[in-house]
């Protein structure tokens, strides 16, 4: 009776076409969310299991004709057969659409695809993915009226998340894939072994085959390519007309195709292009440039109609369909195409999307995908936990690339529930290439949505010290203000989120990026950051651009080549680089000029620690090594500057010639130099004319020609005046003090000042009225005897399904301790007795037989047990081995089964809501 039921009123609607498809629900089945388009749209219904080629499958005993609306009913299982250029309404998944892994396939929809609860779109999972020889596509096409009619979540009517579709802003007329609440999609093409491998040697402009450093044997012949630009984008000239100097932008991405794949017999692979390179391409260490595959044998697209896709050019032309996970729902995303998906400029619609999913995104995975011409962003994160990506590409996105998002607003979150976080990601490998701003007229757009000013091609969370960054990539993003490869937001202040993996920041690069290599400006003074083994070369701007009063991050290991402007602008109360290399450009119409260039916000609240750079190189660096930013203005004084100024004296109010330590521009600079070195630099130390008295740099092992002294304090010039002292320069004159021409400054010898330091106590915080706590007195003792941090090298033995992990230390006054990583897990602890020199080798032995990702990075850190930097233990990392899965092997694809009914299936989003109760 139901099929003739079913059939009846599909006639009725043939022939009189009046009956909405609310009114077809209400009698027969479950509501069809619809755009406006598919309102008249007919309804076919599965009624039995089978093909979706068989007539016998559907209740109308056709198949499913242009612009009508299918639903597979649960209970059914549809495998999806055919290659169909037919455009469908759109479907709604109650039961099993199954992609053929026999038959290549292709689907078009103009409107949504709906998984439900209960229902499962099945396109590959680990055990039974879609192999190289077959192809599946879905196309949402789209007019411009429909596209036109989007509204993205800002303004969308929302709903809780427990609400109809068990989702939050859910809008009808936004096209795309939906999974719901306990609804799942798997996808899972023809596995890879890597997505991008770096050039094996140099490429010449005119080359028509590359080389590159890894097996990628099961990259497609006829596969599309991108090359990543290696130059510097910012190339200074002086103008002819004014002799002014300004530069010209040059980001040199290319796109090819693969005619032939050639394994040599040393690992490497060779690819022969359809067409000669336009550009060079450095492939020559520690200048290397990347090749990204970005064809896949599932592809997910959109296709506008009568839009000529040379105007994608244009983003503003980029409104694409998109996919979201709702909370609750399941799924994985393996080896798939994702083109021009995402709409430009709208919230909440992007190519991959898991939409506040909280502790229901626990164990999915986002692996081995190209993501690419974009319409906004790659993939976002919404306060979500857990997900694994990795190996992912993105190339030509809107706005960021991979982006971690909080939920600033509270929206629908029910009355009585803290907001969400996002925690435990885990971003692995994966590569980022030009990144596009939002168009110039739309950047003072608020109705715009995306980054203005400070685009990066990953962005971590603002509020979760619960992520890991592992050897990812990023490159050639273009140029807006503070845009980088890395970019840590402002709204950062405090984090809250209770994750169970700590901060790691392991292996990332960051190359030919127009603005930045890394931005931050985050003031969250309540946690410190390691960054190990950063590689940040040839970016326009500079390497790191470090603002703001807080966020104590410190990098160790890095390499600083070639940047823009300088190495590290430095404007921030916590800036440390030790045991890392800083080199200038020697190419023409480049200008990096500086190393550590300090521009102000420079006062610590002790006892947190001021700038600290240590055992560090610096070459070829034309202008100056380490500098502070010399503010007298020109004909005036000290005191013509306008300056923030805060009590730093018990009893205000003050006598100015106290000289009260001031905030903002007008901060003390407090600097700790050890055992630097300078090669090929005029000007190694420029200390200038501080605007604050109080300023002072601590040297250590100078070895420079402006000086005989080995350890000396250097202070303002004038500092051998009383009348211009600080309350904390005074304490450092002695009678040994020498004016010195070459260095600006005045240089106290260490040895004249007490072996035990110098002790100030009563002194208040710089920032007594300031909200974040910092009225508490910031005693502290001035050290004039130095202690290194340890130095430890790493050696990895592989053997079979197991690894030695073998390291080396030493330490001028002893290494107490030995800690072993694997990623962010610590494998394995040894402690040793103190003492001077070097300690025993130390091993451990790790297990990778099942490793869960295809990448493992191991390495060690050292401690001498002395906390020099205040609550900060002194520490030192040793060299990053990166495992790739060459020798990983088998690859346990993720912590879910990708079985549906499986534990993780069962999972109840609505139970976890009262867990999190405030």
């Amino acid at each position: 009776m139901g099929y003739i039921k079913s059939f009846v009123v599909r006639r009725i609607i043939l022939l009189f076409g009046i009956l909405s498809l609310g009114l077809v629900a209400i009698g027969f089945g479950p509501l069809l969310a619809s755009s406006p388009a598919s309102m008249q749209a007919v309804t076919i219904e599965s009624i039995k299991s089978g093909d979706w080629s068989d007539p016998q499958v559907w209740n109308s005993g056709v198949v499913p004709q242009a612009g009508e609306a299918v639903v597979i009913h649960a209970g059914n299982t549809v495998v999806y057969n055919i290659v169909n250029d037919a455009v469908l309404d759109q479907i709604s998944v109650e039961g099993v659409l199954y992609f053929s892994r026999q038959a290549s396939t292709r689907l078009k929809v103009q409107n949504h695809i709906l998984v439900r609860e209960g229902g499962y779109l099945d396109m590959g999972t680990p055990t039974d993915y879609l192999p190289a020889n077959i192809k599946a596509e879905i196309t949402f096409v789209l007019t411009k009226a429909q596209t036109d009619a989007f509204v993205g979540t800002a303004n969308g009517s929302g709903g809780d998340p427990h609400g109809e579709h068990g989702a939050s802003h859910f809008e009808s007329p936004d096209v795309g894939l939906w999974v719901f609440d306990r609804g799942r999609w798997d996808l899972h093409g023809s596995p890879l072994m890597r997505t991008w491998s770096k050039l094996a040697a140099d490429v010449p402009a005119g080359a028509g085959t590359v080389v590159v450093e890894n097996n990628v044997g099961d990259w497609y012949v006829g596969g599309k390519i991108v090359l990543t630009s290696t130059r510097n984008p910012q190339q200074f000239r002086i103008r002819s007309s004014d002799q002014k100097e300004v530069s010209d932008t040059f980001i040199e991405h290319e796109l090819r195709n693969i005619e032939a794949v050639e394994v040599l017999d040393n690992g490497q692979t060779r690819l022969t292009l359809d067409q000669p390179l336009a550009f060079a391409h450095a492939g020559t260490a520690p200048f290397q440039g990347e090749v990204a595959l970005l064809s896949r044998n599932i592809l997910i697209s959109t296709e506008l109609v009568d839009v000529d896709e040379a105007r994608f050019v244009d983003v503003r032309t980029r409104k694409f369909a998109h996919t979201m996970y709702m909370p609750g729902a399941r799924g994985n995303i393996q080896y798939g195409e994702f083109k021009r998906l995402g709409y430009y400029g709208l919230l909440g619609r992007y190519p991959i999307h898991h939409h506040r999913m909280l502790e229901s995104s626990n164990g999915m995975a986002v692996r081995g995908n190209a993501i690419w011409e974009t319409g906004f962003r790659c993939v976002n994160l919404h306060i979500t936990h857990g997900v694994t990506l990795e190996d992912n590409v993105c190339y030509s996105p809107v706005s960021t690339a991979y982006f971690v998002e909080e939920d600033e607003r509270q929206q629908n979150v029910p009355e009585g529930y803290r907001r969400g976080y996002s925690q435990d990601n885990v971003f692995v490998h994966n590569i980022a290439i030009a990144s596009n701003p939002k168009h110039f007229e739309d950047r003072n757009n608020d109705a715009i949505a995306g980054e203005m000013r400070r685009m990066g091609a990953f962005w971590p969370g603002s509020e979760t010290q619960h992520e890991a960054y592992l050897g990812n990539v990023a490159v050639g993003g273009k140029e807006f203000e503070d845009a980088a490869g890395f970019s840590f937001p402002e709204d950062g202040n405090e984090m809250k989120s209770q994750g169970q993996i700590p901060f790691t920041f392991v292996s990332n690069e960051v190359h030919s990026s127009a603005a930045h290599g890394i931005f931050s400006w985050q003031n969250a003074s309540n946690i410190y950051r390691d960054l190990v083994d950063t590689r940040l070369w040839r970016n326009g701007d500079a390497g790191i651009r470090w603002g703001a009063y807080g966020m104590a991050a410190f990098y160790f290991n890095a390499q600083l080549l070639e940047n823009g402007r300088s190495a590290l602008n430095i404007t921030s109360v916590n800036a440390f680089l030790q045991d890392s290399i800083v080199t200038g450009s020697q190419a023409d119409g480049s200008r990096s000029d500086r190393g550590f260039a300090i521009t102000g916000y420079i006062l610590p609240q002790y006892p947190n620690p001021g700038v600290w750079i240590v055992r560090n190189v610096f070459k070829n660096l034309p202008t100056s090594g380490i500098s502070q930013v010399d503010r007298v203005v020109p004909g005036s004084n000290i005191d013509s500057l306008e300056c923030d100024m805060h009590d730093f004296v018990p009893n205000p109010p003050f006598d100015l010639k106290q000289r009260p330590v001031w905030a903002g521009d007008c901060s003390a600079f407090y600097i700790t130099m050890m055992g630097n070195q300078f090669e090929n630099v005029p000007r190694p130390l420029v200390f200038g004319h501080a605007p604050n008295p109080n300023s002072y740099w601590k040297v250590f092992d100078y070895k420079g020609g402006e000086t005989a002294q080995k350890d000396f304090v250097l202070l303002r010039a004038d500092q051998n005046q009383p009348e211009q002292q600080g309350v904390i320069t005074q304490k450092l004159v002695t009678p040994e003090v020498e004016q010195n021409a070459g260095l600006n400054a005045l240089v106290v010898p260490m040895g004249s000042l007490p072996p035990e330091g110098v002790e100030f106590t009563g002194l208040l915080n710089h920032r007594t009225a300031d909200t974040q706590k910092r009225s508490d007195p910031a005693d502290f003792t001035f050290a004039t005897q130095p202690d290194y941090p340890p130095n430890v090298k790493l050696e990895v033995i592989p053997n079979g399904e197991t690894a030695t992990m073998r390291a080396t230390a030493d330490d001028d006054r002893g290494v107490t301790r030995l800690e072993f990583f694997v990623d962010w897990k610590n494998v394995g602890t040894q402690t040793l007795s103190a003492g001077a020199g070097s300690a025993p080798p130390a091993e451990v032995t790790v297990d990778l037989s099942n490793y869960p990702r295809k990448y493992a990075y191991l390495y060690v850190r050292a401690f001498d047990g002395t906390k020099q930097l205040g609550d900060y233990e002194q520490r030192a990392y040793s060299n990053v081995v990166e495992i790739g899965p060459e020798v990983l092997g088998t690859v346990k694809q993720s912590a879910d089964t990708g079985i549906p009914g499986g534990a993780n299936d069962q999972y109840d989003y609505h139970m976890l809501l009262p867990s999190l109760k405030s």
